[in-house]
């Protein structure tokens, strides 16, 4: 229910011709209340290429993605997505990330569910739950897990890019990674 007037207000707030917050940061159509979640973006946008094009793709979609940390996530995932609504013009999804663990797990993990968000607004059709659900299931697959090769192989790149801007800016040589 809460999620529910917070994306209501959020329509209100950003819908075309409302005025734009003096605060306002760019405009990547991804959205988090809590201040942790907010600067795990900026960090990610700032420190990876690949999270930072992912922000930009989906700036251009329909797409509207609303980013929240919760205590844990039943699957045992460390982050999901799913379908919160859709209107005629704009299509919302909402994140869910564990926040436990280093930041550069917390924001590769943002980043892979990012790609699943960059997926979905290229298919137009995924425009309710159901559809979602079809998108990602695989033939002879009756999990409930909904992943792709790309959110994987992007959450990887992105944590690779983290440690090497960490390095950069430490000075280091070698930075592990795993």
């Amino acid at each position: 229910m809460l999620f529910a007037a917070a994306v209501l207000v959020a329509c209100a707030v950003n819908a075309p011709g409302a005025p734009v917050p003096a605060t306002a940061t760019p405009d990547y159509h991804v959205r988090a209340i809590d201040p942790r979640v907010r600067e795990w973006i900026k960090l990610g946008a700032a420190h990876s290429r690949t999270f930072d094009d992912l922000l930009n793709r989906l700036a251009k979609s329909d797409v509207i993605v609303y980013v929240q940390m919760v205590d844990r996530i039943p699957s045992g995932a460390s982050g999901q997505i799913a379908f919160a609504a859709a209107t005629k013009i704009v299509r919302y999804l909402r994140i869910e990330i564990d926040g436990r663990g280093s930041v550069f797990d917390i924001v590769s993990i943002l980043g892979h569910e990012l790609e699943h968000a960059v997926e979905i607004a290229a298919a137009p059709r995924v425009r309710d739950s159901d559809a979602l659900a079809t998108m990602y299931l695989r033939p002879g697959d009756a999990s409930t897990w909904y992943d792709s090769a790309a959110a994987r192989d992007t959450g990887n790149r992105i944590r690779v890019e983290l440690a090497r801007s960490a390095g950069r800016e430490r000075g280091a040589l070698h930075t592990k990674t795993h």
